[in-house]
């Protein structure tokens, strides 16, 4: 508080449960989540990597025109000069990034290792690594921005992002649904008991006859 009143800043609060009296903010927060809901719907990603799509969207909104600023966006104003647009790719698309020869001295090893794009880094991108299972960063990425999780036809897409467990379940399942669903099995009619001595005294009869 001391520093406030040395600046002279009048410190406002707002009343509880009444987040209407912030309503930049909020209409910010709604717009974030929005964005950050169609990457996920777009990308089919699992629902786990909302906050990278949060993160993402933020990027994303910096670098975008805004009526409260005249001919300039957010980061230009905050890094005082042009951001580099070039750099913005399609959340969850299919990236191909370089390994260094240091990591990677054998020959005719694969050079690239494939990742989705998830996010950025203020050098390079966050991306989530498909062999490894987790979140790396790097900077020669090569990224093709017209396949996504879905089309890569690969063993392991078919076990999800993050979901290796679930997956695993849902696979247990449907195999476990597979035969409780199955048509039960219907034992044979066999005659009844009393059927069987009728015919067995008419046989009798039958042979006394005889």
């Amino acid at each position: 508080m001391e520093h406030f009143r040395t600046k002279g800043i009048q410190v406002e609060y707002t009343i509880r449960y009444t987040p209407q009296q912030n309503g930049v903010a909020e209409r910010m927060n709604r717009t974030i989540i929005e964005k950050a809901r169609y990457m996920i719907l777009h990308s089919k990603l699992n629902k786990n990597f909302w906050s990278e799509a949060v993160l993402s969207a933020v990027y994303i909104i910096n670098r975008s025109p805004t009526a409260a600023l005249k001919n300039l966006v957010p980061a230009e104003l905050w890094f005082g000069k042009k951001p580099d647009v070039r750099k913005l790719k399609v959340f969850g698309c299919v990236a191909h990034l370089h390994i260094p020869k240091e990591l990677n001295p054998r020959k005719f090893d694969s050079r690239s290792t494939k990742c989705i794009m998830i996010s950025y880094t203020n050098n390079g991108y966050r991306l989530w690594s498909l062999e490894d299972q987790r979140i790396i960063s790097g900077r020669d990425v090569i990224f093709d921005e017209t396949k996504f999780l879905t089309n890569i036809q690969q063993p392991y897409v078919e076990t999800s992002i993050s979901e290796d467990s679930n997956s695993n379940l849902s696979a247990e399942q449907d195999e476990t649904d597979q035969y409780e669903t199955a048509p039960d099995h219907q034992e044979p009619n066999y005659p009844s008991d009393k059927l069987i001595s009728t015919e067995k005294n008419k046989l009798e009869t039958s042979i006394k006859k005889i």
